[in-house]
């Protein structure tokens, strides 16, 4: 790949250049029940309160925490939803970050991430990773054999590195342009703060892409795959100053160079914007 693609991650017009309009569609029957908590309608990704109907967030932005909750327990509602904060097929994941995610941004560390859920500190043993994005009426949950011990680093990355496959994954999904995937397939998890350059003689960004270590803060991805394909995707989250347009999808990309949503900068035609993290 030319160097000149690690230019093209630090120029804002050049993003603009290459934003993308619509997704493709595929036929798919998604059932959510018990997913998540009962009317657990994502928060505005620009407000910093939610609806205080929303059986996930509470009146004041922040995610209930649910102390009195055990793992132990069922965590299943009399109408199939899960307890709150409990989520999963089976509410048996229990909540480690939550936050809305912005259309523009630039964070130059861990600090500056707006949480309204962390609870990364004080989250017991785990075997099973989970991450939720919502965008307006469609969302997706992925979940997948743990890939660390240490719950920290499951959040927006600054200080850490992740690229390696992942077994046993599952998908469940509300959006047309991503399948539900109900037998545990192959995936693979990109996470750091750096700039990155596609694989291969092809150029296409598309999950198997290359951190540059030499240029740490500077775009940023998170993003999961599922059988090969995209499925999960936000980018465009670290830099040293405000304005950055962040990068985020559900399933591929109708891009065919860049099927993982880098470049996309679609983040501000989106109303709803939501990511959460949970672990089991």
């Amino acid at each position: 790949m030319p160097a000149v693609t690690r230019h093209r991650r630090i120029v804002g017009a050049l993003l603009m250049a290459v934003a993308l309009t619509g997704m493709t569609a595929c036929s798919m029957i998604a059932n959510f029940d018990g997913l998540v908590s009962d009317a657990s309608d994502a928060a505005s990704s620009d407000a910093s309160t939610s609806d205080a109907s929303d059986g996930m967030v509470s009146a004041d932005g922040a995610l209930d925490t649910g102390t009195n909750v055990d793992s132990g327990d069922s965590g299943r509602l009399p109408d199939g939803g899960c307890l709150s904060p409990l989520a999963g097929p089976a509410c048996d994941y229990r909540p480690v970050f939550g936050l809305n995610l912005p259309a523009t941004d630039g964070w130059a560390a861990a600090s500056d991430v707006p949480y309204d859920v962390n609870n990364a500190a004080t989250v017991r043993a785990f075997t099973r990773v989970a991450y939720r994005l919502v965008l307006d009426t469609g969302e997706v949950w992925v979940e997948m054999d743990a890939f660390t011990k240490d719950a920290t680093t499951l959040g927006i990355p600054f200080d850490t590195v992740y690229d390696m496959d992942l077994t046993n994954v599952l998908v469940r999904s509300t959006d047309p342009n991503q399948p539900t995937l109900a037998t545990p397939v192959v995936g693979h998890v990109q996470i750091w703060a750096n700039c990155y350059e596609a694989n291969g003689s092809s150029g296409n960004f598309d999950g198997t892409d290359v951190c540059d270590s030499q240029m740490p803060h500077c775009y940023g991805t998170m993003q999961l795959n599922a059988a090969g394909k995209s499925t999960l995707s936000f980018h465009h989250f670290a830099g040293q100053g405000a304005g950055d347009v962040t990068d985020v999808g559900i399933g591929p990309s109708k891009d065919p160079k860049h099927p993982d949503w880098t470049f996309a900068a679609n983040s501000p035609s989106m109303m709803k914007k939501r990511l959460e993290v949970y672990v089991k």
